[in-house]
């Protein structure tokens, strides 16, 4: 089984991109950076819901509560890479954390920095 990442972006009414952030203890808001989410764990058991389907879910999910929330912006949950997917996600710093090239920083981990496609 692939494993699938999702974000979930914003767009306001001047066209602005926000992504959806995670810091320390709560959630915010980026021009720059965006939360990546992953299912959690991993399996071919067909007893299991597909865990891929479960992080996709919750995302959209996230998405409409925020769209209650904030009106001025709309939310949405994208697949990253995906053809509908409006930005180009950066995963440099993760990789070089996993190599132990740069020192392990949990905003950074969690949060990749986008750009507009």
């Amino acid at each position: 089984m692939k494993d699938k990442r999702y974000i979930i972006l914003g767009i306001d009414d001047k066209g602005q991109y926000w992504g959806y952030t995670e810091h320390s203890f709560c959630m915010g808001f980026s021009k720059t950076e965006v939360r990546v989410w992953a299912p959690k764990y991993k399996g071919t058991s067909t007893s299991r819901p597909n865990p891929n389907q479960l992080e996709w879910n919750w995302c959209c999910e996230q998405a409409a509560k925020l769209n209650k929330r904030q009106n001025k912006i709309h939310w949405r949950a994208y697949r990253v890479g995906s053809k509908h997917c409006p930005v180009k996600l950066d995963f440099t710093p993760v990789e070089l954390m996993k190599k132990k090239k740069i020192k392990y920083d949990k905003y950074n981990y969690r949060n990749q920095k986008f750009t507009v496609i």
